[in-house]
């Protein structure tokens, strides 16, 4: 999923613009779904796994646990990202707030386009929107685009290509938002 628009600007995917550009930048060396909000089982024969190969979507009611949990997670993020003082760390953190959300919606909207049951698809529907009402909340965090900022400014000058990149697409991704202007600015 991807995160950080304004609200006039056109939607792509889940109506926000930056997370799967940016999400596995930092993840050389790290397994592709390292997230505990879903994992993906590479052991099919030896567990149930359920729809779409995702452990614990089962029932049509696991779509909102799996969203409550994803939310929880991703705050828990949040507030990590907002007291780090470390530069790799607040990217690692914000990429990890992309792949815990990603995860959830694109099971949610899979489901919800192509799941014969209408139930699941409902289930799905309903955990897709919860997840981008959050999303947009997101995208006004002025905690998570200070530290991201900071770090820039810190350290950005250590960054790889891929990181500084990164960072980059972020921060103008916060800013179309108009997350950096003062009140009048963002009455306009």
């Amino acid at each position: 999923a991807k995160l950080w628009i304004r609200a006039a600007a056109p939607l792509s995917r889940h109506g926000v613009s930056w997370w799967n550009r940016c999400s596995s930048v930092l993840k050389r060396n790290q397994p592709i779904f390292r997230s505990p909000v879903l994992q993906f089982s590479s052991q099919a024969q030896q567990q149930k796994i359920g729809v779409f190969g995702v452990e614990g979507l089962n029932e049509p009611e696991d779509f909102e646990r799996l969203a409550k949990q994803c939310m929880e997670r991703i705050v828990t993020l949040c507030n990590r990202v907002t007291v780090s003082q470390k530069a790799r760390e607040v990217l690692f953190l914000l990429d990890e707030i992309s792949d815990s959300i990603c995860l959830v919606m694109d099971a949610a909207e899979l489901c919800r386009c192509i799941h014969p049951d209408p139930r699941f698809a409902g289930a799905a529907d309903a955990a897709h929107a919860a997840l981008g009402n959050f999303t947009q909340e997101l995208n006004t965090h002025r905690g998570l685009y200070s530290a991201l900022k900071l770090v820039m400014e810190r350290e950005g000058h250590t960054f790889d290509e891929e990181e500084a990149r990164m960072a980059a697409v972020l921060r103008a991704d916060f800013e179309r938002s108009g997350i950096h202007l003062d009140e009048a600015g963002q009455r306009l």
